[in-house]
């Protein structure tokens, strides 16, 4: 299947650095400072598509920064911040129904098609996310500005999604990757460390080696995914990412979790399955 490669790639990209974050934000008392850090990490690696800028339209800038402010900015704060007042389990639930809203918003907006097995995936990994959360979502409880903070990262990062996919007609995936990660450095600048050691430490570079795969090769296949197979694809696709570090943190770190953590791990790993092969 045209577009399976970087799909795949994609989702173990996003689905591996969180085990570095972990450790790695140890050392931050702001999640969005140690966000710019990281992002610096990532620039970089991205670069080399420099020369490539000089042939792209200021419309098509804009929107590369709406990408960046969408999806970087105002999603990845919504979530962070839902995060400390719902707790992880709950919080990525409810972000990680993105793709939720990305499908009729691509199916309206730029006409892609939602077949059975793209219903029949997406019901999998948002019932898979639930089940390998619901632990956690049993303890905090719910508290309803959370769940509006959470349910607006979902809908930034649809929106998100939707428009790099307009974008991606008129950019390669590359440029606009490093087009994301700048716009997002340049909003989250006024967060930056003062202190040379926040830049440099161990607890930094698991930072930038997680950027690095994340949001920079990461984001590359992501895009070239959207590029080929379609926004609702992909999304429904890296979605499952949460479920593959479950699994990783598993065999990896050896940590122990239920058998209905599990469960739901698989259900939503299956979902992509089928969104992205039927």
């Amino acid at each position: 299947m045209e577009g399976l490669i970087p799909l795949i790639a994609s989702v173990l990209c996003f689905s591996l650095p969180p085990i570095l974050y972990r450790k790695g934000l140890e050392r931050y008392e702001s999640t969005f400072r140690a966000n710019f850090v990281r992002i610096l990490y990532t620039l970089p690696v991205l670069a080399i598509s420099i020369p490539s800028l000089r042939s792209v339209s200021i419309e098509v800038l804009m929107l590369a920064f709406c990408v960046g402010l969408l999806g970087g900015v105002v999603g990845d704060v919504a979530y962070l911040t839902s995060m400390k007042i719902l707790g992880a389990g709950l919080a990525t639930a409810l972000s990680y129904t993105y793709p939720v809203f990305v499908a009729p918003l691509a199916s309206l907006t730029i006409g892609e098609e939602l077949g059975y097995a793209t219903i029949v995936g997406l019901i999998l990994v948002v019932a898979g996310t639930w089940l390998a959360s619901y632990e956690e979502c049993e303890r905090v409880g719910i508290a309803w500005r959370g769940v509006a903070l959470a349910l607006s990262a979902a809908i930034s990062w649809a929106a998100a999604s939707v428009i790099a996919k307009i974008v991606l007609q008129r950019m390669d995936p590359l440029t606009l990757a490093f087009l994301r990660n700048v716009s997002v450095a340049l909003l989250l600048s006024w967060t930056a460390p003062t202190k040379l050691s926040d830049y440099v430490s161990k607890h930094a570079l698991l930072l930038g080696i997680g950027s690095i795969v994340a949001l920079g090769l990461g984001l590359y296949f992501y895009y070239q995914a959207i590029a080929l197979v379609g926004a609702t694809t992909t999304s429904i696709a890296t979605s499952a990412a949460p479920a593959i570090t479950i699994v990783a943190s598993r065999f990896l770190l050896r940590e122990r979790y239920s058998a209905r953590k599990l469960l739901g791990a698989a259900l939503a790993i299956t979902g992509s399955i089928v969104a992205v092969v039927f």
